[in-house]
């Protein structure tokens, strides 16, 4: 017998939310110039001039009544003829409910957990420090080189760099620089895609962390966000390591987590 009432009406809005969050995950790869290919079960977001399980994923899983092996293969063959690393991302959607330990048994390692969250208040206000800026930029260089120092993964400018790229020319897709004097101090990139924005790779560099400058740079994410017409904001950080208490602090609160499981570690996780 299936739910009825309040109860399912909640369930169902919860399922839809989930849904249209994985749609916008392949909208995204498929804005920055991929491809979004259906296989039995799942949704692959291929991008083979982004080799990396960020840009490559499988998503909205749905192995029930399979045999897991043979789903894998069906993914894995997605991405093989181009040598390109991926990631299956398993969340509470993601059917069956173990299907992260079926996969994990199958040889696949958890890159990493992400807790995805959702602004539910008034966007952050703009701290109005008169030496902090916030502007778009089309500099892809400058803002691979400051995201790479704030992220603390110096081996990842080349990749943001591509990223940066392919975002610059994508519409409703923007690079934000926040600058202290004229020095960039931290970067985001701010997607929107079928109506929910996504800010990714929030960075500040270390000796500017003590300033407001992740708050200026959620204000004019957000702000974006609403001027393309964004009905959700959301953002998504690794947990465990800490942003979420910064995020939370900026008016996010915590959704869903997702599971990432790869073949082969890349060299860098990028968010």
């Amino acid at each position: 017998m299936g739910l009825e009432g309040p109860l399912a009406r909640f369930t169902d809005a919860v399922v839809g939310k989930l849904v249209e969050v994985e749609a916008a995950e392949a909208a995204y790869v498929e804005a920055l110039g991929g491809t979004r290919e259906a296989v039995v079960g799942a949704v692959c977001a291929v991008h083979d001039r982004l080799p990396h399980p960020a840009f490559n994923l499988a998503l909205s899983l749905d192995a029930e009544g399979q045999d897991v092996g043979t789903f894998l293969r069906r993914i894995e063959h997605t991405f093989a003829p181009k040598g390109l690393p991926f990631q299956v991302v398993c969340s509470p959607l993601s059917q069956p409910a173990d299907l992260e330990h079926l996969v994990r048994v199958r040889g696949y390692l958890l890159l990493s957990r992400r807790l995805w969250m959702e602004l539910n208040q008034r966007p952050p206000s703009d701290p109005e420090v008169p030496r902090l800026s916030v502007d778009p930029t089309m500099d892809t260089r400058v803002w691979a080189a400051t995201c790479a120092r704030g992220l603390e993964v110096p081996a990842a400018q080349g990749m943001l760099e591509a990223v940066a790229g392919h975002t610059a020319r994508a519409p409703g897709h923007a690079l934000l620089v926040a600058r202290w004097e004229g020095d960039p101090v931290g970067a985001v990139e701010v997607s929107v895609n079928e109506g929910i924005a996504v800010l990714r790779r929030l960075s500040v560099v270390a000796h500017a962390r003590e300033r407001p400058v992740a708050r200026a740079l959620v204000h004019a994410a957000c702000e974006f966000a609403y001027e393309h017409d964004a009905y959700r904001t959301m953002t998504r950080v690794f947990s465990g390591a800490g942003a979420e208490r910064l995020m939370e602090s900026l008016g996010f609160g915590g959704t869903h987590l997702s599971a990432d499981l790869v073949r082969a570690y890349p060299p860098y996780l990028l968010d």
